[in-house]
């Protein structure tokens, strides 16, 4: 699961475990100010409650290369280019997106 956490990610993994299924945690940082150090400490948080049988840490990893790839040019587009290659897509939605191109990359 795709893990910031904050409150959300954080709940969802806890609810996920509780629900009974066995979950591993990853977190991707674009270079962006956040460095992944609040996720280390919620997912240790949560493998201490919940033990290493149902929850484990993938790591932190860095796509701030890719991110800068996929962003940057989105500066020099117009509108209607943006449109026509991403769709509605707002500049605070990038950063989940560039998530989901290195996971199938």
């Amino acid at each position: 699961m795709l893990f910031s956490g904050g409150k959300d990610s954080f709940l969802s993994a806890c609810k996920t475990i509780e629900e009974g299924e066995a979950i591993s945690m990853v977190t991707y940082v674009n270079g962006a100010g956040y460095k992944g150090e609040n996720a280390k400490h919620g997912a240790d948080r949560i493998i201490e409650r919940y033990g290493k049988d149902n929850a484990e840490f993938l790591g932190v990893v860095d796509i701030s290369g890719i991110w800068r790839n996929f962003f940057v040019p989105y500066f020099n587009m117009t509108p209607e280019e943006v449109m026509e290659k991403y769709g509605a897509v707002t500049p605070s939605q990038f950063n989940c997106t560039t998530k989901v191109l290195e996971v199938y990359r």
